[in-house]
């Protein structure tokens, strides 16, 4: 008898250690989930002295509870500075810039897009202008008076088409750089001969239809950039401020179709934007406010530093995210994923025990329908190298796949303060993202504030 009560207090003992076990599992998880929906501050712990794991390793983020796998550790990914789609249509791969060590050109790198592992170095020079075309094994850029094709699984080069001068400028940019991009079907894309934004005309590269150039008068514009957009149907312009302004000139996001009609100015505040389709179905910019303009940003109920939507056929403004921090990139993969844009907000300082706010040095992934019901992916811990503002070398970058589940995203966050983290801090991240529970889809806000 003695044996048997043994027996079943062993048991229930055993029993009793599970159940607080899988109590703490289920703990921690609902805190993770309740951090992800929150509207609180959220410093990262150990945000100076962190080290991620070795490459292919994966850590847990400690405060949203995401799970990230470390790529490279080779201090070498570059920056583009602009909003790119660099999985393939197929999502199969990933490219990024790499310099593989400091003195070394810049080299293009393959990944799986589905694993995140290495496949191989791309012999392409000019690694600031690749793109995806509508072949999801051919790699697109520009060469002088070219536009050239890489088949990436054969390793074959090939001219797709010649042109009587040359496109872009001296490393292949075309309308400015940033933010370019073929439209979802990877046939459209907007082209320029000369220096940054002279002579601009859309053009498909399946079939060769080349529409009218345009070059807008110096006295009136400062273009930053300008690109196609996910339809195909449009050409989006940036316009820097400045005294053209002054002088009747353009600022903001301006929309052109591809024979340069203009369609409407989109909104008074340049800046970091890209492209989705809000609800899902209706084209439109994805931006951040601005300082400037107030009686716009008021008829529209925002706030400096909200984060919006201006859709194409109304001009209609939806706000999109409460007061991120003021720098920094977007990605909403052109158009192609329409539930989600993804934002990683920059740090303004190396030490969080300075300042932190809501959002600060987060990926957040954004709804496209105006509820507001953001989820905080984790934090990408890439700091400033020094202390300043904002510099491009040190800004977080990240790419999310067409299917919303995949995502890389370059982060410093192995370098020292004092060290050169603008040119070779950067390792390259990988995230497979988990789906959103149903109580938590988009609808209902739970972090409006």
């Amino acid at each position: 008898m003695t044996h048997h009560l043994l027996a079943i207090f062993w048991f229930a003992g055993v029993f009793l250690l599970l159940m607080l076990g899988m109590m703490g599992v289920l703990g921690a998880d609902m805190d993770y989930l309740a951090n992800q929906y929150s509207s609180k501050i959220l410093i990262p712990p150990d945000y100076v002295t962190f080290t991620p794991p070795p490459v292919g390793q994966i850590y847990k983020d400690p405060v949203f509870g995401t799970e990230i796998m470390t790529i490279t550790d080779n201090h070498g990914v570059v920056g583009f500075n602009g909003e790119r789609a660099n999985f393939s249509p197929d999502d199969k791969y990933f490219f990024i810039g790499v310099k593989p060590k400091p003195g070394a050109a810049n080299q293009v790198w393959l990944f799986n897009g589905r694993t995140g592992q290495f496949i191989k170095s791309v012999p392409i020079e000019q690694h600031d202008n690749v793109r995806w075309s509508y072949d999801p094994q051919t790699l697109v850029y520009v060469k002088g008076d070219q536009i050239r094709g890489y088949n990436i699984e054969i390793d074959q080069e090939r001219v797709i088409a010649e042109f009587p001068e040359p496109l872009g400028d001296s490393r292949g940019r075309v309308c400015g750089g940033d933010g370019h991009d073929f439209d979802d079907n990877g046939e459209w894309i907007l082209l320029n001969y000369g220096e940054r934004c002279t002579r601009m005309f859309a053009y498909n590269i399946r079939t060769g239809e080349k529409c009218p150039e345009m070059t807008f008068p110096r006295e009136k514009a400062d273009i930053d950039y300008a690109t196609i957009t996910p339809s195909g149907k449009y050409i989006l312009v940036v316009f820097r401020r400045g005294p053209r302004v002054e002088n009747g000139g353009y600022v903001g996001f301006y929309l052109f179709d591809r024979q340069w009609n203009l369609v409407r100015q989109l909104s008074p505040h340049p800046g970091h934007v890209d492209m989705g389709y809000f609800n899902g179905t209706q084209e439109c910019i994805i931006a951040k406010i601005g300082s400037v303009q107030a009686e716009w940003r008021e008829r529209w109920e925002l706030k400096i530093r909200d984060r919006y939507a201006v859709i194409f056929s109304s001009g209609e403004v939806v706000k999109l995210l409460n007061r991120g921090t003021i720098y920094g990139q977007v990605s909403a993969v052109r158009g192609s994923n329409r539930r989600y844009a993804y934002w990683a907000l920059e740090t303004d300082n190396y030490d969080p025990a300075k300042r932190w706010d809501k959002y600060k040095g987060e990926i957040l992934e954004i709804p496209l329908d105006g509820s507001l019901k953001v989820r905080r992916l984790l934090h990408h811990r890439c700091r400033l190298s020094e202390d300043v503002p904002h510099t491009f070398g040190d800004q977080p970058e990240m790419w999310i796949n067409h299917a919303g589940d995949r995502l890389f995203f370059r982060s410093n966050m192995c370098m020292k303060k004092g060290t050169n983290g603008q040119r070779y801090g950067h390792n390259l991240f990988f995230v497979q993202i988990p789906p959103r529970s149903p109580q938590s889809a988009p609808g209902e806000a739970l972090n409006h504030e």
